[in-house]
């Protein structure tokens, strides 16, 4: 019969003030390394220096799936160690196994009370994993639990240096919830980061000019199309860090687009697409420019980086949309792909009827049959989704 888990540590009393002096200087470093991988292994460093700990690590464990655990070197573990324990030893683990159920958000687990040293050394998990590298006493804490996958930080040391001792333990308690803030910051940073980054690779892949706008107005970033266009200066231009028209016949037309698409930024709700032309002064056709809103979320602590994408076309430079392209994307007919691509040149559906030579009563046909293959139900919608289909040359 296997032996029964221990209870972990339970520190009832608050943390003398010399305990808690000498964590915070790691609090303060932990919240300052958020969003540096670097610098965040440095804080745990520096915190595992303080209770003797010889090896740190990050470790992933599902108690569904134990070979699919895994074990992130912070101090001392060389990759080999990381993928022998995910291969096999995380499978007898025996400080993980019985901790089962017990661990929990902000756990503070200590090796021996999990599992007591005599038992520890008759097992395989000793034997052929942690003695060759000269680990004996663990001291973690719970980070993340999610369903039945746990993250810990765990600080190891060698059987010489002794248990942990209950200062050492307190220590960590006290860090706890910094700890578990600082990871899930990190963690929602880098979710943030990623896609920004996705969200910019697919800007670079359209043919149009794109240009995402702040929560202000002010732009945050352009793919190279809008680069190029914005450098020309013939009818758009950056001014200030904002998009103005260099004409100013277009100046408030295009202010207007941009304000309805900003919507509660500028204290309008709800946020509209909307569409202008912008004259140019070297007598080209204008530019077409549709201003979308991004309906991102936020919070009291954080904005979106990006209210609103302005999308903007040079008929002489890019031509229509592909209607086969169009058509395969979505499975329109060539008939509904080419009013859809009309509408989105920034044709009134009355006039794509003309340019197609049908009745409007045939046009709205095709773009009822367009909005139900699409997924969409109102013409700004669709314009969006043939903007964003156009691909780069």
């Amino acid at each position: 019969m296997a032996d029964a888990p221990l209870p972990l540590p339970r520190f009832l009393r608050s943390p003398p003030a010399a305990v808690l002096q000498s964590v915070m200087g790691v609090v303060e470093r932990l919240y300052d390394a958020v969003g540096d991988d670097e610098a965040l292994k440095e804080a745990c460093i520096l915190f595992g220096s303080s209770v003797g700990a010889e090896m740190i690590a990050v470790h992933r464990y599902d108690y569904d799936r134990p070979a699919g655990s895994v074990l992130v070197s912070i101090q001392g573990f060389g990759g080999d160690t990381c993928a022998l324990y995910a291969e096999h030893y995380s499978a007898v683990n025996v400080w993980m196994l019985r901790g089962r159920g017990v661990v929990r958000p902000g756990s503070v687990t200590v090796s021996h009370l999990l599992c007591p040293d005599a038992v520890l050394v008759r097992s395989e998990w000793y034997n052929d994993f942690l003695r060759p590298r000269g680990i004996f006493h663990s001291l973690g804490c719970v980070v993340q639990v999610a369903g039945r996958v746990t993250k810990t930080v765990t600080f190891l040391r060698p059987r010489r240096l002794g248990n942990y001792t209950e200062d050492e333990q307190r220590r960590l308690q006290v860090l706890g919830p910094h700890l578990q803030n600082a990871f899930r910051l990190h963690e929602r940073l880098a979710a943030a980061r990623v896609s920004d980054q996705i969200g910019l690779d697919l800007l670079e892949r359209v043919q149009t000019g794109a240009i995402l706008l702040g929560r202000g107005g002010e732009v945050k970033a352009v793919n190279g199309a809008a680069a190029r266009l914005l450098e020309a200066r013939d009818g758009l231009e950056l001014a200030f860090g904002r998009l103005n028209a260099t004409a100013a016949v277009s100046g408030a037309i295009l202010c207007k687009t941009l304000r309805a698409a900003l919507g509660e930024a500028c204290g309008q709700r709800p946020p509209e697409t909307g569409s202008a032309l912008v004259m140019r002064p070297s007598g080209r056709q204008p530019y077409q420019v549709t201003a979308i809103p991004l309906r991102l979320g936020g919070s009291c602590f954080s904005e979106p980086q990006a209210a609103a994408v302005v999308f903007v076309s040079d008929p002489e430079a890019t031509g229509t949309t592909s209607v086969v392209e169009l058509g395969a994307a979505y499975h329109l007919t060539s008939s509904e792909a080419k009013v859809a691509a009309l509408l989105a040149e920034g044709l009134e559906l009355h006039e794509a009827a003309d340019r197609m030579g049908v009745s409007i009563n045939t046009a709205r046909t095709h773009l009822a049959h367009a909005f139900s293959k699409t997924g969409t139900s109102r013409q700004a919608e669709l314009v969006r989704l043939v903007l964003l289909a156009q691909r780069a040359h």
